[in-house]
Order: C-alpha cells, then structure tokens, then sequence
C-alpha cells in the first residue's frame, strides 16, 4: 500500500481556477430564443465542479482558418459554477434582460468578457460554448470547444458551401467563397473537435430547406431521462426539435422540469469509473483511503475545494490500487475529489470534520 502524505505538499495556486477539464458532449443545448428577449437553454450531462467556467457566445467560427471570424460585432460571456457544483443533469437557462446584451441565469454567475452584442437572430446564428485556458476568444490551441447549434445562416451562398457536416464550408467547391470577407459573420463553420448530430447540430441540414423552414425559435422535447450518452446523441438530432417562429417560447429550466422527466445518470465508462473508485472514511480528519478496483489505468487524482481552486494533482500512473491520502493541512469543509483515466472523469464529494 502507497502512502501519499500531502500535508507539507499542498500548492495553493491563486486564482487560477480549475478550467479546461471539460471534454465535447459535457454539455448540450436544449434550447434557443432569437425574439427579444434572446436566450437560450442549456443541460449538464456531467457533474460539473463549484469554480468552473463556461464560455458561451454567436460569434461565429471559420473552419477554413481554425479561427474566430474577425467581426467584432458579437459578444463572449463567462458563466462560472455555484458554490457546490452543478450536478449531471441540471438544467440552465441564460436569457437578456430588458437591458441590451445584459444577460440573466438561472443558475451560477454570468458575465460578458468583451466583444460586441448578443444578438442570436444575427450574425450567423450560431450558438457556441467553449472553456478556454486564456480568457474569452482564445486562439484554437487554447480552446475546448463543448457544444453548439447552427439555427440558420444570413450569407447568400452557392451549392457546394455546406459540405462539412451541413455547417458552412469557404473551401472546395463554394462557389462563393471568394465573395466571403474575412471579417464575415453571417455564417459559421462547426468548431474544432465537435460533430454535428454527436455534440453539436445544424438544425437545418440538407434536404430541409432554410429559406422554407427557418423558425427564430426552438427547442429539444425528447426525453431527458436515461444515460448521458444516449441523451446526448437525442438531444443531436434535429428530428427531436420543435421549431417556433413567434415569440413567447418557453425553454426555461421549470419548462422542462414540469414536462419530462429530468434524469440524467453518468455514461457507461463514467458509471463503472465511480463504482469502480471509493474514498473511505467520509466525512473525515483530513485522512482517507482512496481504491480501484478497475483494470484500466488511471491518469490522475485531483483535490478542489468548491470555488473551484485545484489544490493538488496526484498522478496514478504507478498507482496500485489503494492509496493513503493525508490533507490534513486543509480546513474543516466540502472538497472534491477528481478522478481520471483515460476514457472518463468522476468527481466525488469529500468532508473534512
């Protein structure tokens, strides 16, 4: 048995937060308002830690360039987790109030980081959310693209334009291409590391005609009980989409809440990491045993307090099983306890009393 005392090691870090731990499909959305006032809804599909932080955004993408379009016309904003966490299954809704580009939550902490307005209906109408390891906006190598959704796009382009899954494409056979300015927002490309119909989705793909078919409104009313594979590839699917065009839809949390069923579990890999992983006691002094009883190899163990500050990282990569942790150096409180291996990301609360 490893013994790991971490009493005289524990490297507090500022105000650096715990961000970039999320991967694509840790998030989906459920649902968009483009009538005043704009919103949108959105559905966690993973236990997501107190401090964390989202960025959400319209500004459009350019898969030609792996890179923001250079409008400036449209806004980033930040949305950073309560205190305690944000358990699987936890709806959000996010939506302007009467005040332009000042926008309301009905959970966490919201705020714009810069750019222009919010204005769904325009510049594309694209929805994206991403973590980012340099602030709003960041270069592709800093970013970690989680969900979008592409309800339409304003560029009067050819056949030929929308090759790369249904999403706007400026190379090959676009016609139009040439005629697209740089600085173009009204169109975007599928973000790196995404697919459409797996975590992001065009709502108008090929043969559903946009200019007969396009709705400023819309929202998912499939269930949302079941693992969160299986929610999200439902949620993915245009055909389990209702569409609106006049204003007055409702996608908030207590909308979907009093409509269906909202139980969301962990997937596969996730379900059998946590029943494969235990800390024991808990409550406890600041000591605790933590077991594997798995055969895949873990990567790494992290402690995080619930603004979200990671405290420490421990590697498991010669990890045998059962480790003896010592932290008894923090305060009485709530901590989390981070798992990972290499194919999932289980988070267990833990008290020190």
């Amino acid at each position: 048995m490893k013994k790991i005392l971490l009493a005289c090691s524990i490297f507090f870090l500022g105000n650096q937060f715990v961000n970039a731990q999320l991967v694509a499909g840790d998030i989906a959305f459920i649902g968009f308002h483009q009538d005043d006032q704009d919103g949108f809804t959105f559905i966690t599909l993973t236990d997501i830690s107190a401090g964390e932080v989202i960025y959400f955004t319209d500004h459009s993408w350019s898969s030609t360039d792996n890179d923001w379009h250079a409008n400036t016309g449209d806004a980033h904003y930040s949305w950073t987790v309560p205190a305690g966490g944000t358990p699987i299954g936890t709806i959000v809704n996010v939506v302007e109030t009467a005040v332009a580009d000042a926008l309301t939550v009905s959970s966490g902490v919201i705020a714009k980081e810069g750019g222009g307005s919010f204005s769904i209906i325009q510049s594309g109408d694209v929805l994206i959310a991403y973590q980012s390891a340099t602030g709003a906006q960041p270069a592709i190598a800093n970013a970690t693209f989680l969900a979008a959704i592409y309800t339409d796009d304003n560029f009067a382009h050819n056949t030929g334009c929308d090759g790369l899954q249904g999403w706007f494409n400026s190379t090959g056979s676009c016609a139009s291409s040439p005629s697209y300015p740089a600085n173009g927002s009204n169109a975007s490309g599928i973000p790196n590391g995404l697919t459409d119909g797996v975590n992001a989705m065009h709502l108008y793909p090929s043969p559903i005609l946009e200019s007969g078919s396009e709705n400023d409104n819309g929202r998912y009313f499939g269930t949302l009980d079941g693992d969160s594979a299986t929610i999200l590839a439902l949620i993915n699917d245009r055909t389990n989409w209702e569409m609106f065009d006049a204003a007055g839809l409702d996608i908030t949390a207590t909308y979907y809440n009093s409509n269906t069923t909202v139980n969301v579990t962990l997937g596969i890999e996730e379900n059998i990491l946590d029943k494969e992983t235990s800390i024991y006691p808990n409550p406890n002094k600041g000591n605790f045993t933590f077991n594997y009883s798995g055969k895949k190899q873990l990567k790494e163990l992290q402690v995080v307090d619930v603004l979200g500050k990671r405290l420490q990282t421990i590697s498991l990569e010669n990890f045998d099983n059962s480790q003896e942790i010592s932290l008894k150096s923090l305060a009485k409180g709530m901590y989390f306890i981070t798992i990972q291996s290499e194919s999932a990301t289980v988070t267990k609360r833990m008290i020190i009393e």
